[in-house]
């Protein structure tokens, strides 16, 4: 797990400054929901990916640290939610909210969304 976190932090870094300040956060979504579904497929529980996660925001540059930290507060339960139903981790940015798409699978797979059971955290974040 600690190489694992260590390449994210690494990537991290090289994906974010590389983009604009829009772009920031769907760039680092899109990182972190690769790691995320990753971390899922190896058991992780939801508590343990945050943990993760947050070892990566404390290694991020402090100009991209706030993002990472909202980030896993106010999405990872409901990245996981989606994950779990077998959403592309593609899409989940989009559905999110943190990307923009227009495409016709994103809203079908919005569709199918609206139909999932939700958390309490998750009823929070309506995008």
């Amino acid at each position: 797990a600690t190489v694992i976190l260590a390449v994210l932090a690494v990537l991290c870094s090289a994906v974010i400054p590389a983009v604009s300040a829009q772009n920031t956060e769907c760039s680092f979504c899109e990182v972190a929901v690769h790691y995320v579904d990753g971390w899922l497929a190896e058991n992780s529980t939801e508590a343990q990916i945050e943990r993760y996660l947050e070892v990566v925001c404390a290694l991020a540059p402090s100009s991209e640290a706030q993002i990472c930290d909202d980030f896993v507060e106010r999405f990872v339960p409901t990245v996981i939610s989606y994950l779990n139903n077998n959403i592309p981790p593609q899409y989940v940015c989009s559905l999110i909210g943190l990307c923009t798409t227009t495409s016709e699978v994103s809203q079908k797979i919005m569709q199918k969304l609206k139909s999932l059971p939700t958390t309490k955290k998750s009823q929070q974040n309506k995008f």
